[in-house]
């Protein structure tokens, strides 16, 4: 199959990553897959706000990009377009949006590119133009979520059917334990993120605590933004590479996941992989992955229990080595292979009906 995969951007984030791993998989499996880029970016999920000079820096740099992402283990091949329309995008039997403004995108291709899949790997409403994401979702393209809490919102909200709910894997060959993990100074990591849905709020609040009440706690925070305002001691690294971030979970004994909401979230898979204690809000992969054995429950904006949890991690030792292994037996379970192959079938059973294209579009609303 010719699959055509419509990404808005290159930059390191969990619902590129994912793209990715199919898009390796499925070529791995003797499918013809292209992975698309705007040079043009969609505005309103990169910087809407700003400057004409901004957006003529930011412009400039797509064109002086390489036909290839370098940040992940390997180098992927991607294909730069002005933008994702007709002209640009080839004829093939699958075309793939993979967030909210290539979905319009997509819609608006002709048939020949293909049967038109929308890849929702979150419900995107934190962005201004709420409306307009929300009619995205409405759009005759065929529905693939990431976890039960989208099905749910596709089925209930959108009276969309989804074609298929398929979960994020891990790469056991790069994210394992480290044979090394020093046990005199417990160290905590999380991910700070600047959007108030991902709870870095709260995890500061506790880790300032934490900080206080154990002093000698070392704590590692990583992120694609500049570094938190410091109330306490902590080790920052910006924009880290893949080796960083795994060498960053080796090193920790306790993980610290805080978000309100997700669509997968692969940050608690990636540190259970690396045998750390997870202490996880049950949203997105941990409402899936996740229970009383292989994480250390804490509530959704609520710092006290995010402190309460780490205390006990922090004090009890073998709970925390006892959820560690439980959650590095789970991550050993989660393939990107079984995923790959059962979104692979999806596509071909796509193809192989009679006017796919055409139903889809007559039962549009």
């Amino acid at each position: 199959m010719k699959i055509n995969f419509l990404i808005p951007f290159i930059s390191k984030s969990g619902g590129i990553i994912a793209v990715l791993e199919y898009f390796q998989h499925l070529k791995n499996k003797g499918h013809d897959p292209v992975l698309y880029y705007p040079l043009i970016p969609h505005w309103s999920i990169v910087s809407e706000k700003a400057s004409v000079l901004l957006k003529i820096a930011i412009v400039a740099k797509r064109f002086l990009l390489k036909r290839r992402i370098n940040w992940y283990f390997e180098p992927i091949p991607v294909t730069p377009v002005f933008n994702f329309s007709n002209r640009f995008i080839r004829d093939a039997d699958i075309s793939v949006a993979t967030a909210w403004p290539t979905a319009y995108d997509n819609y608006r291709l002709n048939p020949s590119k293909g049967i038109k899949f929308y890849f929702v790997q979150g419900h995107e409403t934190w962005i201004n133009d709420t409306k307009t994401v929300e009619n995205s979702y409405r759009l005759p393209l065929k529905i693939i979520t990431i976890s039960p809490w989208l099905t749910k919102i596709m089925e209930e909200k959108y009276s969309r059917k989804v074609e298929i709910e398929i979960h994020n894997g891990i790469r056991t060959d790069k994210f394992r334990p480290s044979l090394i993990r020093k046990e005199e100074t417990i160290t905590i990591s999380t991910q700070y993120h600047e959007l108030e849905c991902k709870g870095s709020k709260e995890a500061l609040l506790a880790l300032d605590r934490i900080k206080k009440e154990f002093p000698q706690t070392r704590i590692i925070i990583f992120g694609l933004f500049a570094a938190p305002e410091r109330t306490f001691d902590f080790e920052y690294y910006r924009n880290p590479s893949m080796a960083q971030i795994i060498s960053i979970y080796q090193q920790s004994h306790i993980y610290l996941f805080t978000s309100r909401a997700e669509g997968w979230g692969m940050t608690p898979l990636e540190a259970m992989a690396c045998k750390c204690a997870v202490a996880a809000t049950s949203v997105g992969s941990i409402s899936v992955i996740g229970n009383d054995k292989n994480i250390m429950r804490i509530e959704i904006n609520n710092v006290e229990s995010v402190v309460e949890g780490l205390r006990e991690l922090i004090c009890n030792r073998t709970k925390r080595e006892y959820i560690a292994e439980n959650g590095y037996q789970t991550s050993l379970n989660m393939s990107w292979e079984k995923q790959s192959d059962r979104l692979e079938k999806v596509f071909l059973e796509a193809v192989r009906e009679p006017n796919a294209a055409k139903d889809i579009f007559n039962n549009y609303k």
